[in-house]
């Protein structure tokens, strides 16, 4: 017998460490679904993705179904004729499944415990929204800015912006910052994002703060000068992409002429890619464009494109609240699991080979990290900063008037806005969330969306049949095409499927 794993993987190391005198729990939190002989596994309250293992692994697992010593498993097993199972394969195959969050050293149950919040926690890293401008040359009707204009961030604000998220970076003792110029259409601006990125490494010299840039674009405007920026250290560019072929062209249509933008940002991707430039694509699925989503994520994995899928945040494509809103997200979330099943189905052809580092992000799902009851960074490990300078609690309320910066840009996140991460309260969170398995993946969903419906940003997410869908449906895709894999690792990069093999 042997025990077999097989992950995705960034490294080829695998340390076995393991108290033999510790008891330890299987955990009765995890995702477990059977592929013929094998087992996908995933433990939605720890970090990592999942694991498919065999058969043997799994009966492992199961013998500490109600608690037992390291130790005594290890005898039973050596001592039992049947599974003739030596130390050197049991023993790492315990420390692979106590690594992994499949066992633990207490046993762990329903609900979920939320943390509080620490408001003087210091984060590693944290990422800036920058709302550079309003202006954009598509009319897309979900647009998070109401009123378009010209209005774009002035040199002052300019100056004191990059002032003032270095004052953090280093407050905070951060060791990276990830600044994102949005819009608008930033590409509109490109000397301003300059001028930004330049005062701002300026203000970090000296620091070991490393700065990482991304534009957020629509993908409809490429010239030398862009070129020339996407070129500097550390910077990238996303396109928005809301379907394939003409059901991309449904909302992104040029504001002059009403003509549909995809096929001048295939040309442009075209033209980024000959310049040894790979943008990453973010897709907002709504009902009029999700017949294309199979095509659409088709694409984006057979050209090896990081992205993120978002269900649009109003069924109806506008910011017009009704009293309907709830049966429109029912419908909306039972035409997203048509939609997703169906592109899941084609993706799980065995012949379509993927690089699993390259993993889909859905909504505002948590797979590789939990969530810790936390949906939105904003305050903890995000920022949103409009034109003038001030700041927003979320770039779906970019024309509200938001709050006065100052030099602790985190800390007027925290004392401001409501469900920021000091202010997080769960009191009208339904019981059915803290008893659901996938609660640490969605935390509730996202606070904007549930205050504009619920009246409380701590509640049920509208879309929460969609997330009970999506979450184990997306882990069951991963373990198939993670086996796919396994089975042609010979043309796979090793760093892509790590296959431990003990005897």
């Amino acid at each position: 017998m042997k025990m077999t794993a097989y992950q995705a993987t960034y490294d080829g190391t695998m340390e076995y460490v393991c108290n033999l005198s510790a008891r330890l729990f299987k955990s009765s939190n995890i995702f477990e679904h059977r592929i013929n002989d094998h087992w996908v596994l995933f433990a939605p309250d720890w970090p990592g993705f999942p694991v498919v293992v065999n058969d043997w692994v799994h009966r492992v697992l199961d013998r500490f179904q109600e608690g037992s010593l390291v130790s005594d498993v290890l005898s039973e097993l050596q001592t039992n004729q049947s599974l003739q199972e030596s130390f050197d394969a049991t023993f790492p195959t315990i420390s692979f499944l106590e690594e992994r969050g499949f066992l633990r050293d207490a046993p762990s149950c329903l609900p979920y415990q939320v943390p509080t919040g620490n408001s003087t926690a210091k984060p590693h890293y944290f990422g800036v929204w920058l709302h550079i401008n309003n202006n954009c040359n598509l009319a897309c009707s979900y647009c998070f800015v109401k009123e378009k204009s010209h209005t774009a961030m002035s040199t002052e604000v300019i100056r004191s912006t990059a002032r003032a998220i270095a004052n953090t970076a280093k407050l905070y003792g951060v060791k990276r910052v990830g600044l994102k110029f949005a819009g608008g259409e930033p590409t509109l601006v490109v000397p301003l994002m300059e001028t930004f990125q330049d005062l701002l490494l300026e203000e970090l010299r000296g620091t070991d703060v490393e700065l990482h840039t991304a534009v957020l674009s629509n993908g409809t405007i490429l010239n030398q000068r862009l070129l020339s920026f996407l070129k500097r250290p550390n910077t990238c560019i996303g396109i928005s992409l809301d379907g394939y072929g003409t059901s991309h062209d449904i909302f992104r249509v040029f504001k002059n002429s009403r003509k549909g933008s995809w096929k001048t940002i295939m040309q442009n991707i075209e033209i980024l890619r000959e310049h040894s430039i790979t943008p990453f694509i973010m897709a907002t699925i709504s009902a009029e464009t999700n017949k294309s989503l199979p095509q659409l994520v088709k694409w984006i994995y057979r050209n090896n494109f990081k992205t993120r899928l978002s269900v649009v945040r109003q069924p109806n494509c506008s910011w017009n609240c009704s009293s309907q809103q709830v049966h429109e997200y029912k419908l909306l979330c039972d035409t997203m699991k048509d939609a997703f099943e169906r592109a899941f189905v084609e993706l799980e052809d065995p012949s379509f080979l993927i690089d699993l580092r390259v993993a889909l992000r859905i909504c505002e799902l948590h797979f590789e990290n939990p969530a810790n009851g936390v949906p939105c960074g904003i305050g903890e490990t995000h920022l949103v900063i409009k034109p003038n300078g001030n700041l927003a609690r979320c770039p779906m309320t970019i024309d509200e008037t938001g709050v006065a910066p100052s030099n602790d840009l985190l800390s007027s996140c925290r004392e401001c806005f409501t469900y920021s991460f000091s202010q997080r309260k769960y009191e009208s969170l339904d019981d059915e969330c803290l008893n659901c398995k996938w609660f640490p993946v969605c935390a509730g969903g996202c606070p904007i969306t549930n205050l504009r419906i619920n009246g409380h940003p701590f509640t049920k997410s509208p879309l929460c049949d969609f997330y009970k869908y999506i979450i184990p449906r997306y882990l069951i895709f991963f373990g198939r095409k993670l086996l796919h894999a396994a089975d042609k690792a010979e043309h796979m990069q090793p760093s892509i499927i790590k296959k431990s093999i003990i005897y």
